[in-house]
């Protein structure tokens, strides 16, 4: 028969195996680490706004400034209410009242224009006429670009073009054709392209030329116009259709318009389908060409 080790001797084996499985399931728990302090966001400083200038206000001359001569390079803005302000797209000049800005010899004009400074860009949101010695362009609204590569304007709108021919030469004689072509040549149409220095126009836009000739009121329409300023010269182009007042009709496919003083006249051809009432012939050296 085995004997039983007496409660005393047990005793301490069991505090031991206890305390040893205390000890491991501690060490089995996770480990907490420490608390970790927040981390501080340093607030964003933003830059205070600056203060929004006012356009500059500029006392306007008591007349418009013209250009010294064709050779002047500058520009001179106009008009009753005259601001300039500094902007992201440039210096901008608002001109309001009998607004003009006058280069060379060439001014463009309107109620109201708008010239950037550093592009030299001007525009006219309203109703605008730009002069030149020999020709008045009008139109509804218009931008003028003046950067010594470019020097064209794009008017848009009821546009008109009055050619203003050279005076009469006092040495002309009594038969000068000028006697028979009466002026002003007046051109419309929806838009038009005009370099002002080549005296230079193009459009392809509802071209209609009217003008007197011999006491008869013509029209001339066609698809597209140029038109050259400096040498007084009009070239209609495309299904061109010729009515006069007394009852011609001619159709052609172009109409050639000089109106040079002492050498007036309109060249039609080649003639398509044409009704000339007797007499107005002057020049006809083939069938396909008219001369009024």
């Amino acid at each position: 028969m085995k004997r039983l080790l007496p409660v005393k001797r047990l005793l301490p084996v069991v505090l031991t195996l206890a305390g040893c499985l205390s000890a491991a399931a501690l060490y089995a728990q996770p480990k907490r680490s420490a608390p970790t302090k927040p981390a501080t966001v340093k607030p964003v400083v933003l830059p205070k706004p600056k203060p929004k200038q006012e356009p500059e206000k500029i006392i306007p001359p008591a007349k418009p400034l013209e250009p010294k001569d064709s050779n002047d390079p500058d520009y001179y803005p106009y008009g009753k209410l005259m601001k300039r302000d500094s902007t992201a797209q440039g210096i901008l000049w608002t001109l309001t009242g009998d607004a003009q800005l006058s280069h060379k010899d060439v001014k463009f004009l309107s109620d109201t224009v708008l010239y950037n400074e550093d592009n030299k860009i001007a525009s006219a949101p309203g109703k605008l006429r730009i002069d030149d010695p020999q020709n008045t362009l009008t139109g509804e609204s218009g931008v003028a670009y003046y950067k010594k590569e470019l020097r064209y304007a794009d008017l848009t709108g009821d546009v008109k073009i009055v050619a203003r021919p050279k005076p009469d030469d006092p040495k002309a004689t009594v038969k000068s054709l000028r006697k028979e072509f009466k002026n002003p040549v007046t051109i419309t149409c929806d838009k038009l392209r005009y370099w002002w220095k080549q005296k230079r126009g193009f459009t392809d836009a509802n071209v209609k030329i009217a003008f007197t000739h011999k006491e008869k009121n013509w029209t001339i329409t066609g698809d597209s116009l140029e038109y050259f300023g400096s040498d007084e010269h009009a070239v209609v182009t495309g299904n061109v259709l010729a009515v006069s007042d007394k009852g011609d009709r001619i159709l052609c496919d172009l109409a050639d318009m000089i109106l040079k003083e002492g050498a007036e006249k309109v060249t039609l051809s080649p003639v398509k389908i044409g009704t000339i009432i007797k007499g107005d012939k002057e020049d006809e050296e083939d069938g396909s060409t008219l001369t009024l």
